[in-house]
């Protein structure tokens, strides 16, 4: 055989090797299932989220409390958002929460050709009645992404979200969330805890549409 032909037959090694490389550590360690979401308003997430009594506070008049959201929710809150604002790529997603974190995973394809899976943690928070979530531990398959790599991805969204991206942390302003005020998030197993004033209208419709206990 000829020196040029070895060279071109380890070339082509080499760079078979490099490829089932690539190829091996974007395929997931472990692939999740996803259930496609559904569309879901306000008035269904309210419907039986509440916790305990609610507190009356008055200028403006309104309600003080507390609301659970399931991880099922959650899921379903991200598929009407990113199907409100044309976002397909994160619409279905699978949502673990647990470890005061939401663990979110989307399917997606590399080159149109690999099929491999979005993973990141979402630690959200609340400064001045603001959201702001912190997305750490992100990964294209096995790959660990840079913070740096993320925040420029998610700024290319803000002319479609209505967030900003402000040292790596997504900032929902509370102007968004009215009628409802956040004062506070935790995480627990399998649910978000959402502490909240909320603004009504009517105040003896939306006590007896929602049975909200009044303290």
């Amino acid at each position: 055989m000829k020196k040029s032909s070895k060279i071109i037959i380890s070339i082509i090694i080499v760079l078979g090797i490099i490829l089932l490389g690539i190829y091996y550590a974007l395929i997931p360690r472990d692939r999740v299932n996803i259930v496609e979401g559904k569309f879901i308003t306000s008035e269904e997430l309210l419907t039986g989220s509440f916790i305990d009594y609610f507190e009356v506070l008055e200028n403006p008049l309104r309600l003080e409390g507390k609301i659970a959201i399931s991880d099922e929710e959650f899921k379903n809150v991200v598929y009407t958002v990113m199907t409100t604002y044309d976002i397909q790529e994160l619409k279905n997603v699978y949502i673990d929460v647990s470890n005061n974190a939401i663990k979110v995973i989307s399917p997606y394809k590399v080159l149109g050709l690999i099929d491999s899976q979005i993973e990141v943690n979402l630690n959200p928070s609340v400064v001045d009645n603001n959201l702001n979530i912190k997305l750490t531990d992100f990964k294209l398959g096995k790959i660990k992404i840079s913070d740096k790599t993320v925040s420029e991805k998610l700024k290319s969204y803000e002319d479609k979200i209505p967030f900003i991206v402000k040292d790596g942390v997504i900032v929902v302003d509370k102007s968004y969330t009215y009628p409802m005020t956040l004062n506070d998030i935790k995480i627990k197993e399998k649910e978000i805890i959402l502490d909240i004033q909320l603004e009504v209208n009517n105040f003896i419709d939306f006590i007896s549409k929602y049975k909200i206990k009044i303290k």
